[in-house]
């Protein structure tokens, strides 16, 4: 069993439009059209079995549509071969933040995707703090997009520093940060971050960083606390699994943490 913790997809008269817009706004390659079947394909090639598909509430508006597709996918997906599980899209600055994370609990979602660069807010933001504790008390998981976004340049939203400011609050949750803690931003993840009570993700950032310095963080977060991640569309996912295995799982992660990471620790926060 192999989970790839982050991923997207869009509706299917969205997913061309939005995927050729992102990848011109941040210079990318989209490895496929950003649908749903574009996105189980990948997987199927890739041999994983379980994917977390990403929703992001860019706007207040946005909201209930966003969530609607993620509902879709939900009762249709999360127990087809292979399996989709979708996060939910809520801005935690909507003025029913509270209303939509007791919906999004009641409707099966286990998470919720905040992008704080997209979303425009900082995450020490002292008025988020009774957000963090209701999404800590209904025990959704928080996944965040941390560090740089190579679309949307400074100011960064969810740096180390800023993420160390509020590490009391996010350790109470069930927080995914993104990009190995934070894209770009390494040294700071190494010294504000690792050995914390909270989940880095493989995504994007892996097989982009200097190999020493993944292993650095493998060491000092330690394989209990990572998740195998693609971005998919943005990056190739037999290509990403392929690299995890040849650079930190092969000679560096014994057997048995190599399976947390590609299942195990994903799997345990997910309740699978």
């Amino acid at each position: 069993m192999i989970l790839d913790f982050h991923t997207h997809a869009f509706p299917k008269d969205l997913s061309y439009k939005a995927v050729t817009s992102l990848a011109k706004r941040a210079r990318l390659i989209n490895y496929h059209d950003g649908s749903i079947a574009a996105l189980r394909e990948s997987m199927a090639l890739a041999g994983i079995t379980h994917g977390v598909q990403l929703n992001i509430a860019v706007k207040l508006e946005q909201t209930e549509n966003t969530n609607r597709f993620a509902k879709k996918v939900l009762d249709k997906y999360t127990s087809a071969e292979p399996s989709i599980i979708p996060f939910a899209g809520i801005h935690p600055f909507d003025p029913d933040w509270k209303t939509w994370l007791h919906r999004i609990k009641k409707e099966g979602f286990r998470g919720i995707k905040l992008h704080p660069d997209y979303q425009r807010f900082f995450v020490d933001d002292y008025r988020l703090e009774p957000f963090y504790q209701e999404v800590a008390r209904l025990g959704l998981v928080m996944m965040f997009h941390a560090g740089y976004d190579v679309g949307l340049p400074d100011p960064i939203h969810a740096s180390p520093r800023r993420l160390a400011n509020v590490l009391p609050l996010l350790e109470r949750c069930k927080t995914v940060l993104a990009h190995m803690g934070g894209m770009y931003l390494y040294q700071g993840v190494l010294g504000l971050l690792c050995g914390r009570n909270v989940y880095f993700d493989t995504s994007v950032a892996l097989s982009l960083m200097d190999i020493d310095t993944a292993r650095e963080i493998f060491r000092r977060h330690t394989p209990n606390q990572i998740l195998f991640a693609t971005d998919s569309p943005w990056d190739d996912q037999s290509a990403a699994l392929q690299y995890f295995r040849d650079s930190i799982a092969e000679g560096f992660l014994s057997s048995e943490d190599t399976e947390r990471v590609l299942w195990g620790n994903g799997a345990g926060l997910l309740g699978l």
